[in-house]
């Protein structure tokens, strides 16, 4: 029992709310065996009036980033939505995808049997093959909010307001269990070899390595990119699922054509 109350205990402390439920019905259950029924019917009843989640992201729609030179928004916030998102994708893809998918949504029981994985997916390929479609999809079947930073809009020519943007925007994911979505990803994951960069973009990628390794279990990282040779290698390594988003095959060219509004 202890070690669910822990885990519920860590649940709440970064806002994690798949975590609390989790781990309260699995509290729940250990009381049912253990006689305590009316406890445990308790809890299972706050679980289902429970609005944590819809707080939670009501709160951070009030305190979106801006940066501080424009006093423009930094991010995009998405809340899932209820409709069936179409997407059509290669085999391949679709495998990868939902393996993905299911990755984020069994957490939690991953964690408790001793697995310690980072939910972190890098999409690349060539522009207009569904990379952000994917990232609206991953959000839709979690139920967890899109955060959006399309990283090209937040350099600035000022390169440490850039850096400081950057920690806003992590810090801002951080706020609420959801799904981070870096695009135009290669916008500052240049390799830090690049002799055409200058040294202060060097130390924003550096920073930007620390944002990643600093990000709560509570958050979901999805980045994307048109460029994927460009990036540099410690970025690679921080992915622990890593999707080539392809032009679509003539068979799915087809479906996508019979799902078109007239």
């Amino acid at each position: 029992m202890g070690s669910e109350i822990l885990r519920i205990i860590e649940g709440g402390l970064s806002n994690d709310k798949r975590k609390i439920v989790t781990y309260s019905n699995k509290l729940a259950e250990r009381m049912i065996k253990e006689g305590d029924v009316l406890l445990a019917k308790s809890i299972r009843e706050k679980l289902k009036s429970s609005s944590a989640k819809d707080i939670a992201v009501a709160d951070s729609l009030r305190n979106i980033p801006v940066d501080q030179d424009s006093r423009l928004e930094i991010v995009q916030v998405i809340p899932p939505s209820n409709e069936d998102e179409k997407i059509i994708l290669d085999n391949t893809v679709e495998r990868q995808v939902n393996e993905f998918i299911q990755l984020v949504k069994h957490y939690s029981e991953l964690e408790m049997a001793g697995y310690d994985i980072a939910k972190t997916l890098l999409l690349y390929g060539k522009p207009g093959c569904g990379k952000t479609s994917i990232a609206h999809y991953i959000s839709e079947k979690t139920g967890l909010t899109l955060v959006i930073a399309r990283l090209d809009g937040i350099v600035s020519s000022l390169l440490g307001s850039t850096a400081k943007n950057l920690r806003r925007i992590f810090d801002y994911a951080a706020s609420m269990p959801c799904i981070l979505f870096l695009d135009e990803f290669d916008a500052i994951a240049k390799a830090r070899d690049d002799s055409h960069e200058l040294g202060e973009l060097k130390r924003v990628i550096n920073s930007l390595l620390q944002d990643i390794d600093n990000m709560p279990k509570s958050c979901v990282l999805v980045a994307a990119t048109n460029h994927p040779e460009l990036l540099d290698k410690a970025v690679w390594r921080r992915f622990l699922q890593q999707i080539e988003v392809g032009l679509p095959e003539k068979e799915n060219l087809k479906k996508m054509v019979t799902i078109l509004p007239d």
